[in-house]
């Protein structure tokens, strides 16, 4: 009867240490102590977001092959074909048009027209321009908070 007593004893008091020692390493592991996965974040102020000058682009007729806008920069992209350099042609500033009916029907595609310097991007009606709309300044991650339950 004293060894049944001796050891329920030690079992208990075993059973109590353990569940004390996890609920020590469960707060410890849980508090919002240093994180390892992420760098510090300095409150660097970040730079404004311009959008660049126009691409310099001789005067002439480019076949456009892809149109793009970039909302957080204010400038629209376009790939060039038969173009000398650059391909991307960037602006912040283009006047679109459609192109007329009998330039679709001669079988037009929409295209660069550059005179004086001054970019016109002519249009066919099933043409896509894809938009980007991001905000310029990279919001912060926000970190979870371990308090709650």
């Amino acid at each position: 009867m004293i060894r049944q007593f001796s050891l329920a004893l030690i079992v208990r008091k075993l059973s109590i240490s353990l569940m004390m020692l996890t609920l020590v390493w469960t707060t410890a592991a849980c508090s919002g102590g240093v994180s390892y996965n992420t760098p510090p974040q300095e409150d660097v102020p970040q730079a404004e977001v311009t959008a660049p000058a126009t691409s310099p682009i001789a005067d002439g007729v480019y076949p456009v092959q892809q149109a793009t806008y970039d909302d957080a920069l204010g400038e629209y992209g376009l790939v060039l074909l038969n173009a000398p350099r650059p391909i991307l042609f960037r602006t912040a500033n283009l006047q679109m048009a459609r192109l007329t009916d009998e330039e679709i029907s001669a079988g037009k595609a929409s295209e660069l027209r550059v005179e004086n310097g001054q970019p016109s991007f002519y249009l066919t009606p099933d043409f896509g321009l894809s938009t980007s709309t991001m905000s310029p300044k990279p919001k912060p991650i926000p970190k979870p908070d371990r308090k709650k339950w």
